[in-house]
């Protein structure tokens, strides 16, 4: 008999069925209000296999038609942003009348390479994951639709630029002198390390006095986000902004724009960019070219202070929030480690002994 169990936060149809061995994910999350909806996908695989119809049924489904299923469902879990959506109905007005099952790589890198050469690989990337995640998602739906598996470009994102700590003191004290506005928006990038979609999620609420620590919770568009909850330390600077923060209301965001809040963190990166580049230009500091200091280097940078400070990488992580410790990795470099004292002299060591 096949079993609907839980597994990595979905629920899954499980075990062997008239000889036929199964092992299907449903799609839905693994609570409660899915479970019956989950039942239901299980005995209609006991029905496609009784039927002889399970895996071979044709699929006449196009891509339109998965990414409306696939839109809908994020609606569902309320994680589908305006940006995402544009996306899709952008890669509809191209594949739409595509029939899923005659989808595969070399189609779409055809597509990329006579469609998307204006990209850098990065954005090429991140359109793809959304393109993936449609035929993914219709691959977990349909029976009888595998999901063609489509090569990604290598993108080389190990990047680390970041500030030394009187650089760090420099940009803020000149945001403080020259674009006083802007000052804790810098301030609070190089003290806590939050990522643009954290910073413009910022409420008075999210400043514990007592505790001394910034609360970093998810941001407010979170449909893609790897970022977990933490409460970082305040420093000297950080206790100073959450104290000019006491008794504003609190559904309005700390971090604005000249003009009130940011529609979105890409506008809220823009701007904030442009007083980066000022302020690094008017510092002799990189400015342009691939050294330039962006305002996502800052996050590096608190990562590169904390280390320098004795941080570990465990401590790393979690200051940063990262889910995975493989993302920490990338700033291995920068923790003090005793590897330097185990090998400096280690040869004369080895000769008295």
């Amino acid at each position: 008999m096949l079993k609907v169990i839980r597994e990595n936060g979905h629920w899954h149809v499980r075990g062997t069925f008239m000889g036929e061995r199964v092992r299907r994910t449903t799609g839905l999350r693994a609570t409660q209000q899915f479970k019956p909806n989950a039942e239901r996908v299980r005995v209609q695989v006991e029905r496609d296999i009784a039927n002889n119809s399970f895996g071979n049924k044709r699929v006449h489904e196009t891509f339109e038609d998965a990414a409306i299923e696939y839109m809908r469902w994020k609606k569902i879990e309320k994680r589908l942003d305006k940006r995402t959506e544009s996306k899709i109905n952008m890669f509809c007005e191209y594949w739409g009348n595509m029939p899923l099952p005659e989808i595969h790589n070399g189609m779409v890198a055809s597509y990329i390479t006579s469609h998307w050469t204006h990209l850098g690989p990065s954005s090429v990337k991140r359109y793809l994951n959304d393109f993936i995640a449609i035929l993914n998602h219709a691959d977990k739906r349909l029976t009888g639709f595998t999901a063609p598996k489509i090569s990604r470009p290598f993108v080389d994102d190990v990047r680390t630029v970041h500030l030394e700590a009187e650089e760090a003191t420099a940009v803020t004290d000149w945001m403080r002198k020259h674009r006083e506005v802007f000052y804790p928006h810098f301030a609070t990038m190089i003290d806590t390390g939050v990522r643009m979609k954290e910073l413009v999620a910022i409420g008075p609420r999210c400043f514990s006095h007592n505790k001394q620590v910034t609360m970093i919770r998810k941001s407010h568009d979170s449909a893609r986000t790897k970022t977990n909850a933490r409460d970082v330390p305040m420093s000297e600077a950080m206790s100073e902004i959450a104290s000019a923060t006491q008794g504003l209301p609190a559904h309005i965001p700390v971090y604005q724009g000249v003009n009130g809040p940011w529609e979105n963190p890409a506008s809220a990166s823009a701007a904030l960019n442009i007083e980066l580049k000022a302020a690094c230009k008017e510092l002799g500091l990189p400015y342009k070219g691939t050294e330039a200091v962006r305002c996502h280097d800052l996050r590096h940078t608190f990562a590169y202070l904390c280390a320098s400070n004795g941080a570990d990488l465990g401590d790393i992580q979690y200051l940063m929030g990262h889910s995975d410790i493989s993302q920490t990795m990338r700033y291995r470099g920068f923790v003090q480690s005793r590897a330097r004292n185990c090998v400096n002299g280690m040869r004369a060591k080895s000769a008295v002994n």
